[in-house]
This record gives C-alpha cells, structure tokens and sequence, in this order.
C-alpha cells in the first residue's frame, strides 16, 4: 500500500540477508525511477526499512488486514453515515489503487480477501509460506472491509 510518505509492504525472504539485499534493491530502484520522473536528485527515503517478522496466523491475518485495508481505515473517520448503512458500503468499497489488494479476486462483486491466488498477469507473487497462503485464513477467515468498523478483529474458529 502507498502512503502519502511512505509504504506497506509484505514481502516473504528466506533470511535476513535475503531481505535486506531485495529491500535495498527496491529502494534504489524506486528512487531513481522517482528521481528521474521528477528531474531531481538525492536521496528518496528518509529512512531504511522497518521489518517486523509475522509467525502466526493471527499476526499474519491482522497484517494482512493492517496493509491492504489502512486508506479505508483512514477514510472512516470522515464519512458521516449511521454504522449499518457503513457496515453495507464497505463489502462494495474498492480497494485503494495504489495497493496490491485490487488484485486479489472478488466473490459476487463483494471484495473480500479470502487468499485465492492472485489472477494471471497480476503484478504480485503468489504466496510462498504456509502462513501467507493458508494459515492466516486459520486466524478468523476470509477478510472483510466491514471488519473495520469493528474493534477487535473476528477470533480464530475452533477445529472441530
């Protein structure tokens, strides 16, 4: 997802030095392709990368949920409408088009993150790990916009 003065990402490395080697070739690359659009020079990013590693299928659910949702998020606070019709709106919400979740599939035009993988020709990867494939859906299923307007996300359901 792309902020106003920063990113979102998700990425999946092997190992630290994998991360940090991929982390530092994307910096480059998007500063000279911004500094080269903008006729500029100097550095792009005033800082280096946060990493945070995800190792369970709630932190994994709520990162994806974190990433793909924040411009809702950020958007609630202004629009003025009771919490159902909201509720209603959000299923229907597109997703930001700076962000990587207009391309995961939607079931009957509702816009749910539900970890089908991404289509043909998408410009994303398809999840490597357990955890980003599957094992986040373990920590409270599929990902609806309406989650936002609750406090806490759903709980993971009990295998039976």
């Amino acid at each position: 997802a792309l902020e106003g003065n920063h990113l979102h990402l998700i990425v999946e490395a092997n190992d630290d030095t994998a991360l940090s080697r991929g982390m530092k070739g994307l910096a480059i690359r998007l500063a000279r392709g911004w500094n080269k659009a903008f006729a500029r020079r100097g550095r792009v990013f005033a800082d280096r990368y946060h990493a945070r590693p995800v190792t369970s299928p709630t932190q994994m659910r709520n990162t994806l949920r974190y990433v793909l949702f924040n411009h809702v998020s950020h958007s609630i606070r202004d629009w003025q409408a009771n919490r159902g019709q909201l509720r209603q709106r959000l299923r229907f919400f597109e997703p930001d088009r700076w962000s990587s979740g207009r391309w995961h599939p939607t079931k009957s035009g509702v816009w749910v993150i539900d970890g089908s993988p991404p289509p043909a020709g998408s410009p994303l990867s398809a999840a490597k790990t357990w955890l980003a494939r599957e094992g986040w859906l373990r920590a409270g299923g599929p990902i609806d916009p309406a989650e936002l307007l609750d406090r806490r996300p759903p709980r993971p359901s009990r295998a039976r």
